[in-house]
């Protein structure tokens, strides 16, 4: 699967843009993930595309650096991205809210006439993380009246720090590869995470 987080300049794909990937490519196997291929890339929003401030404070932007004529178009950066997706057998897209990420990178791809071939169904860590708590006593945290198991409660279940702010789409894809190994394995994945020991509710 395609472990994929997206910066963008707000949360509607037909007016807002993407200007970054993360992705990492797991390859699944009997008792782990192996790391098969990373990519991180950023770009200039598409011509007037619109920005939102809560969006811009999230990815650390101001619009100097947004529209910097020296980072790549967002036609490249998809180009770039179609590449890399062609090697994995599973081009399932996986993260936290995986849906958000693959609109974006569909509309982004119909804009340029780049190949997509991403399916529909994207696998999830709230569901992952949701489950896990209820097959192992723990009551899934509700807040008005919906599950509140947002990222940050995500990584600190499975026994990471959270995600450094701003954001930036390649520590998002870490961290949610390193929170789906310890979900579905009960085990350690990235390096850099070593020293965060899996906690026991994680163990198979």
């Amino acid at each position: 699967m395609l472990v994929v987080d997206v910066e963008t300049t707000g949360t509607k794909p037909y007016k807002h843009s993407l200007i970054g990937i993360g992705a990492i490519f797991l390859q699944e196997l009997y008792d782990k993930f192996d790391v098969k291929g990373v990519f991180s890339g950023e770009c200039r929003p598409w011509e007037g595309a619109q920005y939102t401030d809560s969006a811009m404070k999230t990815i650390g932007f101001d619009e100097a650096r947004l529209n910097d004529p020296s980072r790549k178009s967002l036609e490249m950066l998809m180009r770039e991205f179609t590449e890399f997706s062609e090697k994995p057998y599973n081009k399932t897209i996986a993260g936290h809210n995986p849906t958000f990420d693959l609109n974006f990178l569909r509309l982004s791809a119909y804009k340029y006439n780049v190949p997509f071939f991403f399916p529909y169904r994207t696998i999830d860590l709230h569901t992952l993380c949701y489950t896990n708590m209820l097959t192992k006593g723990i009551p899934a945290p509700v807040n008005h009246n919906k599950t509140d198991i947002n990222s940050d409660r995500v990584f600190s279940y499975v026994g990471l720090p959270l995600e450094p702010r701003p954001h930036v789409g390649i520590n998002g894809a870490k961290w949610e590869s390193e929170a789906f190994s310890r979900l579905i394995y009960g085990k350690n994945l990235l390096e850099e995470f070593k020293n965060y020991e899996v906690p026991v509710h994680m163990s198979r």
